[in-house]
């Protein structure tokens, strides 16, 4: 191949390279773009729109719903669709609803015609606000090309609040009760004198917190005064009166406390003088309460010789403090202790050393008029032998107590030496709810208790200054071991419990301490009237058609469970659930009040059965009222409904919460733990609930709900009852909380009213509005070690005060009603 050809072919090579190129190049420019830049999105368009708010200015009350009309007008050329909103400032809650607005569960448009003006309803909720005048920024949106919605127009909203004038009347009241005296108690009446107050406020403060609201943790008497009720944005209607419980801190070197409590609403501020004092002649003492519990015990027989004292809650529909008179109590406070389960009342015992006896009646039925006149009795056996076994160091101790013992009776005889012999002041006077109890409870880590003296004798200690510091070291869980507690009693201050010859490191010394200035000598008691030999459970009290009182029960019957209903006058009994296999259990007593018959409802087989029972006790043949696939454990509550119908609330095995209405085929499963149900004269119902997370929610048939308690793993079953005055209310208990968690919250009994169409907030349930003439109470005794662990000893069941039984020389084991 010559050089000419070569400089062809390398020519021609070269333009097949470079067309090659050219199409490599080519095709890739030409090839679309799949990556789109923000300038190739289309833009949203909005649609040409002229739209207009009318100036509006609303007059309203300083109140909740205050309504107006906000006009916005179409000048556009075309029809457009709208949506209003606005934006209120925090202190005014305010907004658009109706056709257009948010209210809807779906927002909803609005489609305007040309030149149509639309008046949108417009709320403002005043209630919280404190100015006179605000601006609301409203605007109106359409929609634009992209399906969003954009401002198209805006205005404002002009509000003119109306200045209501404060008019409170006050009043305050002396405490008449020992319980009261005791606590430097006052009452301070308010009433509303003017319009309604949608936000009444009571605090210690002129000054308001972040929130806007006042402040209720600040001012010179917070911390150093207390109420039983929390006074915060209630709903205080014309001519509505409350009457707080106030009292003060009380501690051993208290004289007076001076100052000033604040009543705000309407944007304005009443002053209430606030003045305690310590009467003249008169000294402040602290009380105890003896704790016998036992750590670690491992085969020593418990030689406990003090006075035992455990609190337990309260029975479910009764308040927690007893009336001033003696005609009755309500249910008693604390919660929870030991290893002893019940309701209703709190439990003394007396430690005799007597050795062991028969026990085969161990398990004890009593059945009495615990609220009755009854005859004092001693509420302390008496030693009827001595244990030899002690050795040399129990003898001392056992002398070092004694010694303490006498210095305490010595003060307590000084304190009430120049009293009437009939002087007397109840145990509940110095009892659960004395201050510093919230302190107490989170330092103790213990259920509260009422205090309770030895041989009916209120043992008052008091306290020097200089002994107030080691005093201070007793609550110390950690140092309240038997050489200091003992010291302290020798030294003349603290009363003590005499120990178990194995030390105590765990169980504190003390459960409970409070302070008082009345003092007293003597305790009213009472002593149970009949005595049986079965236990019970599952009590209830009820009416039948003449108004006689009944009582109704469930009880071993062999091996199975029977229904006892009976007369609680004459003693005449009648069995339900005794023929056959099938047991009957967990009764309930109904009266209908248009026809007076009545009723008892029990769970048979797992299904709810009722008989009409007569006068005389007769039964009649059962009919089934809702009969589950999950079976039925017990009946939560039944209530009358007309027509000789009925609601019913019960539980399953399955821990399944079920409510059967009469006009349903099937009961309804509830979402909840546990409940109540409360009837109107026009069948309509309320049900309380304690939901799934301890959270107190009452419900109505039109499915309204309102939350009385917020979630508390303290938080009890809820009780529905009616008041003497005509209105529901709701009551539940809650537990201690635990002492080691920061926000530890104090425990009691609580209630909640429906008064006027709206629930009350909740308070601590402090008075009954009743006396109360009857109650069924049962408690179980559940030793923590077995019998052989234990002595003999001497107990007394009182319910606020009050001994409704005794159970003398034994053991306590079992069920046992009152």
């Amino acid at each position: 191949m010559n050089r000419q050809t070569q400089s062809i072919l390398t020519v021609i090579g070269l333009i097949v390279l470079g067309v090659i190129l050219w199409l490599l190049f080519s095709g890739k420019s030409d090839s679309p773009n799949t990556n789109i830049t923000t300038q190739d999105q289309p833009t949203a368009v909005m649609p040409d729109t002229k739209l207009t708010f009318v100036p509006a200015l609303l007059e309203i009350k300083r109140t909740y719903d205050q309504r107006g009309k906000v006009m916005l007008r179409n000048d556009g050329e075309s029809p457009v669709s709208v949506r209003v909103d606005c934006d209120p400032p925090d202190d005014l809650n305010s907004g658009f609803i109706g056709r257009g607005s948010r209210d809807w569960f779906e927002p909803t448009a609005l489609t305007m015609g040309v030149g149509e003006t639309w008046a949108f309803d417009f709320v403002v909720h005043a209630n919280a606000t404190q100015r006179d005048t605000a601006s609301i920024p409203v605007v109106a949106r359409v929609m634009d090309s992209a399906g969003d919605w954009q401002v198209a127009a805006m205005g404002k909203v002009d509000v003119k609040i109306a200045i209501a004038p404060l008019k409170l009347n006050v009043q305050w009241e002396d405490g008449e009760s020992p319980a009261d005296q005791a606590r430097l108690v006052k009452y301070l009446t308010i009433t509303n004198m003017g319009v309604e107050i949608p936000n009444f406020t009571v605090n210690f403060t002129d000054q308001f917190a972040d929130s806007g609201y006042p402040d209720m943790q600040d001012g010179p008497l917070f911390g150093k005064v207390l109420m039983d009720t929390f006074v915060e944005r209630m709903h205080l209607q014309a001519g509505q009166s409350i009457k707080l419980r106030v009292w003060p801190r009380l501690s051993p070197s208290f004289i007076q406390l001076v100052g000033k409590i604040y009543l705000h609403g309407h944007n304005q501020m009443q002053i209430v003088d606030y003045e305690a004092s310590v009467p003249e002649g008169q000294d402040v003492f602290v009380t105890v309460s003896r704790s016998t519990g036992v750590s670690g015990n491992s085969g020593d027989r418990c030689t406990n010789q003090g006075a035992a004292s455990y609190a337990l809650p309260p029975t479910g529909g009764t308040p927690a403090t007893p009336p001033s008179n003696a005609g009755g109590y309500g249910g008693g406070g604390g919660g929870l202790s030991g290893s002893i389960g019940s309701s209703g009342g709190s439990l003394s015992g007396g430690l005799t050393d007597s050795g062991p006896a028969d026990e085969e009646d161990e398990d004890e039925f009593a059945w009495g008029t615990p609220f009755g006149d009854v005859a004092s009795a001693s509420s302390s056996g008496t030693d009827k032998t001595k244990d030899t076994a002690g050795d040399e160091t129990q003898a001392e101790e056992s002398e070092d107590s004694e010694l303490a013992d006498q210095n305490l009776l010595d003060n307590s005889e000084a304190l009430v030496e120049d009293l009437d012999e009939d002087a007397m002041i109840p145990a509940s006077a110095l009892g659960a709810d004395l201050i510093p109890i919230d302190e107490v409870a989170t330092t103790l880590g213990r259920t509260l208790d009422p205090n309770w003296g030895k041989k009916d004798e209120l043992k008052p200690a008091h306290i020097p200054d200089e002994l107030w510091e080691q005093f201070e070291t007793l609550r110390d869980p950690q140092s309240a071991t038997k050489e200091t507690v003992v010291q302290a009693g020798k030294d003349g201050g603290v009363l003590v419990a005499k120990h178990n010859k194995r030390e105590n490191t765990t169980a504190l010394e003390f459960r409970n301490f409070g302070f008082g200035i009345q003092k007293g000598r003597k305790l009213n008691v009472g002593t149970p009237l009949v005595r049986n030999s079965y236990p019970v459970s599952q009590p209830t009290l009820g009416r039948t058609s003449s108004g006689k009182t009944v009582a109704a029960y469930s009880r071993p019957e062999g091996d199975k469970q029977i229904v006892t209903v009976q007369d609680v006058q004459t003693g005449k009994k009648v069995d339900i659930g005794v023929e056959g296999d099938q047991q009957a259990t967990s009764p309930k007593i109904i009266r209908d009040p248009q026809s007076g018959k009545s009723f008892v409802q029990y769970v048979q087989d797992g299904q709810v059965k009722q008989s009409e029972l007569g006068d005389d006790l007769t039964i009649s043949k059962p009919q089934t009222i809702f009969a589950p696939q999950d079976k039925v454990q017990r009946i939560l509550s039944s209530e009358p409904l007309r027509n000789g119908k009925q609601v019913t609330l019960a539980k399953t095995v399955n821990n399944k919460l079920l409510m059967k209405l009469p006009m349903q085929d099937k009961p309804v499963e509830l979402d909840a733990r546990d409940g109540s149900v409360l009837a109107n004269a026009d069948d309509s119902v309320y049900v309380a609930l304690r939901t799934k997370d301890n959270a107190i929610v009452v419900k109505t048939s039109e499915n309204d709900s309102h939350q009385i308690a917020p979630p508390d793993a303290g938080n009890g079953p809820p009780t529905l009852v009616r008041t003497a005055a005509g209105h529901p209310r709701v009551i539940y208990h809650r537990k201690l909380a635990d002492s080691s968690a920061a926000d530890a919250e104090q425990g009691g009994t609580f209630q909640a009213d429906f008064i006027k169409g709206q629930w009350f907030p909740t308070k601590r349930a402090v008075q009954p509005e009743e006396p109360v003439t009857a109650a069924a109470v049962a408690v179980e005794f559940k030793p923590k070690y077995g019998k052989g662990h234990y002595k003999l000893m001497n107990t007394q069941i009182q319910l606020n005060g009050k001994t409704i039984g005794k159970l003398n020389e034994r053991i306590p084991d079992g069920r046992y009603l009152y």
